[in-house]
C-alpha cells in the first residue's frame, strides 16, 4: 500500500473529527415540544386515549420531511390522523432555515416559505418561527 492510497483514509478520519459530513440536522428526530406543550402530548377522551407527536426526517441532500399526527386508540379501534410537509433544508451562517417543497393546505402554506429556523445542539434542535421568533418546536435526534 503506497502513500497515495494512505491519505484519503487519513482525510476521511480527520473529518470525523472535525464534524464536517453528515452531522448536523440530517437525521430522524422526534418532537419534545410544540408551541409550549410537551410532546408526545396524551389526552384521554372518553374510553379513547388520543396521542399528539411530531417527526422530522432530514437526508444528507438536505431534503426530507415534517409530520405531525394524531394517533386516537381504544379497546376497540385506532385512527391516525395528521399532516405531512416534504422540506427543503439550507444552513445559513450555521443556522439550518427548513422551508416547504410544494403547496400545502391551499394557501396557508406556499412553495419554498420558510417553516423554521433552527440550532442543534448535539441531539437537540430547537427551531424558532420567523414570523413570531418565539420557540415553537425542539426535537431530539432518535438515530
Amino acid at each position: 500500500m503506497g502513500h497515495a492510497t494512505k491519505i484519503p483514509a487519513v482525510a476521511v478520519l480527520g473529518l470525523s473529527f472535525t464534524g464536517c459530513g453528515a452531522e448536523g440536522i440530517v437525521g430522524e428526530w422526534r418532537a419534545t415540544e410544540r408551541g409550549g406543550k410537551m410532546l408526545p402530548e396524551v389526552v384521554m377522551e372518553g374510553e379513547a386515549n388520543k396521542t399528539f407527536e411530531g417527526f422530522l426526517e432530514v437526508g444528507d441532500d438536505f431534503r426530507g420531511n415534517m409530520r405531525f399526527r394524531t394517533r386516537t386508540e381504544a379497546a376497540s379501534y385506532a385512527k391516525f390522523y395528521g399532516y405531512s410537509v416534504d422540506i427543503e433544508v439550507e444552513e445559513v451562517d450555521g443556522v439550518y432555515v427548513v422551508s416547504a417543497v410544494g403547496d400545502y393546505f391551499g394557501d396557508e402554506l406556499e412553495d419554498s416559505e420558510v417553516l423554521f429556523l433552527c440550532d442543534v445542539n448535539g441531539d437537540s434542535l430547537t427551531c424558532t418561527a420567523p414570523k413570531d421568533g418565539e420557540t415553537s418546536a425542539r426535537w431530539v435526534r432518535v438515530n
